[in-house]
């Protein structure tokens, strides 16, 4: 899929740190592939990991800072796709970006939105 230049250009212009920055949109309009085109040229160490697997929702529902800590490490970026599958991932994200990433690299979370049945 092609990703217009644009669109990586306002990304990178929106991460500030201390900040979280939401992408969201309907499902299967390209939210993970422009993430991944966005990490290709992140020099940042990142993590990238999915709001599915239940791990990563065990760590990232925990509000623990020292779990959300342990869990993220030295990395300067979170990526969270499928985010809105977490518990609580807006109060864990609030816990990280003011307690470890505040002055780091922002997190990412593309949140996806349901459609109607």
């Amino acid at each position: 899929m092609y990703i217009p230049q644009r669109h990586l250009d306002n990304l990178r212009s929106t991460l500030k740190p201390g900040k979280v920055v939401v992408i969201y949109g309907a499902r299967r309009t390209g939210k993970t592939t422009l993430l991944r085109a966005f990490l290709q040229h992140e020099p940042q160490p990142y993590l990238l990991v999915s709001g599915e697997d239940i791990t990563v929702q065990d760590y990232l529902a925990s509000q623990s800072i020292d779990k959300l800590k342990a869990f993220v490490g030295s990395k300067r970026l979170l990526v969270v796709d499928e985010a809105q599958k977490v518990s609580q991932i807006g109060l864990n994200l609030k816990l990280l970006t003011d307690r470890h990433f505040n002055r780091m690299r922002p997190s990412i979370a593309p949140w996806k939105i349901p459609q109607p049945t």
